[in-house]
């Protein structure tokens, strides 16, 4: 997900809500900018859209290209 900022962010996961099934791998391009807070920018949307859903979970799987993060999104 190459979105950048936390507005871009939640515009997507609102997007993919109900597209997104176990087994679905989602890649956020800038997990680690604004030195890692989770205050801000996409861990802050992607914190958001979890509080959210009572059904979607994210497990994470790797970190790559320096601030990027993968997940792999469950069912609960």
């Amino acid at each position: 997900m190459d979105c950048d900022l936390y507005s871009s962010t939640m515009y997507v996961l609102k997007f993919i809500d109900d597209l997104v099934v176990t087994g679905t791998w989602i890649l956020f391009d800038d997990y680690w900018c604004y030195r890692g807070s989770p205050l801000h920018g996409q861990q802050k949307a992607i914190q958001e859209w979890l509080n959210g859903h009572e059904r979607i979970g994210l497990s994470g799987y790797s970190n790559f290209k320096g601030f990027g993060r993968a997940f792999i999104v469950y069912e609960k």
